[in-house]
């Protein structure tokens, strides 16, 4: 009789256990993925192989699968997911998102619509849905509609809307991102001329004045007269290429700043400056080599999410595969989350995208 009793809490017992065996596997699977995939993949599979009736652990893999590029498995797990969880609108919102990945616009839509109507206020599905219409031609319409009505607080997703934006915006608009780094030009008069008696440290201060006015061309006439006057410093010299990239003289902005001696501590500065330079010239694999360059001179934190930005539209306009783009995209977004909505409203106002 005792054997009788028993015996149903063994199979308790065991299924509990093997619960248990597949969150922990799936946790060290998390924090290995940026890691070592192989890992982490090996990890999920030993997750799954415990045979539990639970949709996470299909959907864990796959969104690690997604974060590297391989959306067809994605998508095989997450229909299985979805017969495992038929109820739960998270399998069929990952489903979504790796349809839309896989190019499989039509499906997509229609995964996330039934994920919407099971979760009329996810606003995951919503974001989602979004990325779909952006990624199908539709962005300045989905653009509004994330702005109106929320984006989901999902770093991958934000990730694949800014890669959606700067595609439509086609890199050419990126150049309005230099609002963060320097005031737009501003009308100049023309009988506005640098003090013939003023010492090289007061043109530098008339031109540090300028600058910020978007007075590029006075800016430019007092740091010439400032080197010449003897205040011949690093810092004017990083100004005085900021006057060239302020006028649009990208070519030689860059080869401005890229002269910054080695031993200056406003190299790792002045390198991302010729980059960013190189990039609006139309040369992102120079800006790309500028960018590492300026990583490795150091001294770069005022500046760390504008280089992620700027490495991921170069790396688009050089062609590079999107999961990498993605990843500099993540690195700005996750030090500046107001960057996706600033250039989701270039998009919205865009009416004659070039």
């Amino acid at each position: 009789m005792l054997n009788l009793l028993l015996w149903p809490a063994s199979i308790v017992l065991f299924w509990r256990r093997d619960r248990i065996r597949c969150g922990i596997a799936l946790r060290k699977a998390q924090r290995m993925a940026p890691k070592n995939h192989k890992a982490a993949e090996e990890l999920f599979e030993r997750a799954l192989s415990f045979g539990i009736t639970d949709s996470r652990p299909y959907v864990q893999y796959a969104a690690a699968l997604l974060e590297c590029g391989e959306a067809g498995r994605a998508v095989e797990l997450l229909h299985s997911a979805v017969e495992v969880d038929p109820e739960s609108p998270v399998p069929l919102i990952f489903l979504g998102l790796a349809l839309s990945d896989f190019g499989r616009r039509d499906d997509a839509r229609s995964a996330l619509q039934q994920a919407r109507e099971k979760a009329p206020g996810n606003l995951l599905a919503k974001s989602a849905l979004s990325l779909v219409e952006a990624r199908s031609g539709n962005a300045a319409a989905a653009a509004k509609d994330l702005l109106d009505n929320g984006i989901a607080d999902n770093l991958n997703l934000r990730a694949r809307l800014l890669v959606a934006v700067e595609r439509h915006l086609r890199g050419e608009r990126a150049a309005g991102m230099l609002s963060e780094l320097l005031p737009p030009p501003a009308s100049e008069s023309e009988d506005k001329h640098v003090g013939a008696r003023s010492s090289g440290r007061q043109c530098f201060k008339n031109a540090a004045r300028a600058l910020a006015k978007g007075e590029y061309r006075y800016a430019r006439a007092s740091l010439e007269a400032a080197i010449e006057r003897k205040q011949d410093t690093d810092e004017t010299r990083l100004y005085l290429g900021g006057t060239y990239l302020g006028l649009g003289e990208y070519r030689e902005a860059a080869r401005r700043f890229a002269a910054m001696p080695e031993s200056s501590p406003m190299r790792g500065s002045a390198l991302f400056y010729a980059g960013v330079s190189r990039y609006l010239a139309g040369e992102p694999r120079a800006a790309l080599e500028l960018f590492d360059q300026a990583a490795e001179a150091g001294n770069i934190y005022d500046v760390e999410e504008l280089i992620s930005y700027y490495r991921g539209v170069s790396m688009l306009a050089a062609g590079q595969d999107e999961t990498a783009v993605r990843r500099e995209f993540l690195s700005a977004l996750d030090i500046d989350w107001t960057l996706l909505p600033r250039r989701l409203a270039d998009v919205a106002n865009d009416q004659d995208p070039k």
